[in-house]
């Protein structure tokens, strides 16, 4: 299992972006629906920013990732694992927990 530092969204402050630990500038981000951890670009022409900023959506200790530049498509896992965006996913494949290390 992966863990995120949860930092300012690097397309809009009042979203958040997701760095993988220990792999600075690396951000999950969408790309044709499907969520990948890639390098952000030097040469960054706003698409890799916007497709790896989210609305963060609080429950308690639990949180949801609305895609910032898709309202309404969340992050959720398919039965397969592969993380991908989804309308209406249901709640327990589009929710994680929010821990604090």
């Amino acid at each position: 299992m992966s863990k995120y530092h949860v930092l300012p969204g690097i397309a809009d402050s009042k979203l958040v972006s997701l760095e993988q630990v220990g792999a600075k500038g690396f951000f999950l981000r969408h790309q044709k629906y499907v969520v990948f951890l890639h390098e952000r670009p030097k040469n960054e022409n706003g698409v890799y920013d916007a497709d790896a900023s989210f609305k963060l959506v609080r429950d308690g200790d639990k949180v949801r990732f609305e895609a910032g530049n898709r309202p309404g498509m969340f992050l959720a896992v398919r039965e397969d694992g592969v993380v991908i965006l989804a309308r209406d996913p249901d709640p327990a494949k589009s929710t994680f927990l929010s821990k604090k290390d």
